[in-house]
């Protein structure tokens, strides 16, 4: 399996500045471009010659202590693209810490994708957070991923102190590869406050934010609840945003002192919203909540005029064990 995920090319990340990048920063991420070695993680990963995958091995931590930049790089794009096919990696665990360093920002980049894979613990947090300062802006959209490899329940201190700094990051692709990082992943309640003040208002960043983090607390605290149900009843806001507010209600689990007004939420949008695809959405949200108020919503979706709302009740009653 190929691990490496660049997001800028090479020649871009080695040049690029931040009065620059809304001119360059492409639209999805863009492939290596050609560099000297570019069979050496195919080495590495074929299974038929051990001793041709150990001699590559050894050019590779070869290169990796070279004074060539050039070839520093080369050497942990063959890392990062087998990251999955085994072999020993204790004698590149220092020499990955080192790239950190580097001064070719595609290595330090590489080196926070594939730090946890080299040995990289909780220790290293403070040298990674570190990296929300770089100079090159790629290289600190980066950071949040590798903190939550080191940290995956994002209980640190320096794991939310760094957050809040990329969070605020005048690169608006910074931002948006922090909140992709957040997916589905804890935060801490201050982080959450952030990800609320950055959907309270219009601003460049609501709509990734709304799609990207805060929809996705894997369990919604009443203060990032009563947030998308504000979101969620806004008419003044896209309908895109509206749905995805109402899909963060109705996709993940709740404490306990949001869950009521999760379900209130949703009892009121499967009999009132205008729109299908937000009553849809509150019917299967429901359809996962023990409450005796649920059923009666359920049935009377059957009835509603959209074909797609009295479909997902139909589903909804059968995973509850009901005849529709």
């Amino acid at each position: 399996m190929r691990f490496v995920f660049l997001l800028v090319p090479i020649m871009l990340l080695g040049s690029t500045t931040l009065a620059q990048e809304s001119q360059v920063i492409p639209a999805t991420p863009a492939p290596l471009s050609p560099h000297e070695y570019p069979e050496l993680w195919k080495k590495i990963a074929q299974r038929d010659d051990p001793e041709l995958r150990e001699r590559t091995l050894d050019e590779v931590y070869e290169m990796l202590t070279s004074k060539n930049a050039l070839q520093r790089r080369d050497a942990m794009v063959a890392l990062a693209e087998t990251t999955a096919t085994p072999f020993d990696r204790s004698r590149f665990e220092p020499l990955v810490l080192k790239a950190l360093d580097d001064q070719e920002p595609t290595s330090r980049l590489l080196a926070l994708q594939i730090l946890r894979r080299f040995g990289g613990t909780i220790h290293n947090l403070p040298k990674v957070a570190s990296l929300a300062d770089d100079d090159n802006y790629f290289v600190r959209a980066g950071v949040a991923h590798a903190l939550y490899q080191l940290d995956p329940k994002g209980e640190s201190s320096v794991t939310e102190e760094t957050l809040l700094k990329l969070l605020s990051d005048e690169s608006s692709e910074v931002v948006r590869e922090t909140c992709r990082s957040l997916w589905g992943r804890p935060t801490t309640h201050v982080v959450d406050a952030r990800l609320i003040e950055l959907t309270s208002q219009p601003n460049e960043h609501r709509a990734e934010v709304l799609h990207l983090a805060l929809s996705t607390r894997p369990l919604m605290t009443e203060p990032v609840a009563a947030q998308l149900i504000e979101l969620a009843n806004d008419e003044d806001i896209p309908p895109a945003l509206r749905e995805r507010a109402v899909w963060g209600i109705s996709h993940n689990g709740y404490t306990k002192e949001a869950k009521r007004m999760a379900v209130d939420a949703m009892i009121y949008w499967a009999r009132e919203s205008a729109r299908p695809g937000i009553r849809r959405d509150a019917v299967w949200g429901l359809a996962r909540i023990e409450d005796e108020r649920v059923q009666p919503v359920i049935r009377k979706a059957l009835e509603d005029e959209d074909a797609d709302v009295r479909r997902e009740a139909r589903r909804a009653l059968k995973r509850l064990g009901l005849e529709s």
